[in-house]
């Protein structure tokens, strides 16, 4: 259809001509509420930030195995939601000397005890004031939502 046939007609409607494929020759438009449009492609946006968000959670070096194990059950329930989280191994004063050695170890003890559930995405190469981080992205064995209908 010619380009003022579908102004006029978008015009009659009350709706707006907006072009949905521009690089296809001839270019593709629509007749639709361009604001209805915004509207919902800004609710598709927020949907997906939010259903994305990182999690901190903080261990230090001489956290007891009860309460590690229960940090480790924070982490799993947080990536069941589909969400990152980022693990924070706090030291202080001379613990920053053992860091390198104690502190991955806690990461490692970490992420062994997590298994596939969750997939660590990015490590601290170094100590960043007095804390090194991981940050554990959701696993390959996908959605929580998932394993708990196969465990029903």
């Amino acid at each position: 259809m010619p380009l003022m046939e579908a102004l006029i007609l978008a015009e009659d409607k009350e709706l707006d001509l907006v072009e949905v494929a521009p690089n296809v020759d001839p270019p593709v438009c629509k007749l639709m509420d361009f604001g209805k449009l915004k509207y919902k492609q800004k609710k598709r946006q927020k949907e997906s930030h939010r259903s994305q968000q990182l999690k901190e959670i903080t261990v230090s070096l001489k956290i007891s195995d009860h309460d590690l194990q229960t940090k480790i059950r924070h982490i799993m329930r947080f990536l069941d939601q589909g969400h990152k989280v980022k693990l924070n191994v706090h030291m202080r004063g001379r613990e920053k000397e053992y860091a390198p050695t104690l502190g991955r170890q806690m990461m490692e003890k970490v992420t062994a005890a997590l298994g596939d559930l969750g997939q660590v995405e990015s490590r601290s190469s170094r100590i960043v004031g007095n804390r090194i981080h991981m940050i554990i992205a959701p696993g390959k064995s996908g959605d929580g939502k998932n394993a708990k209908d196969e465990n029903s």
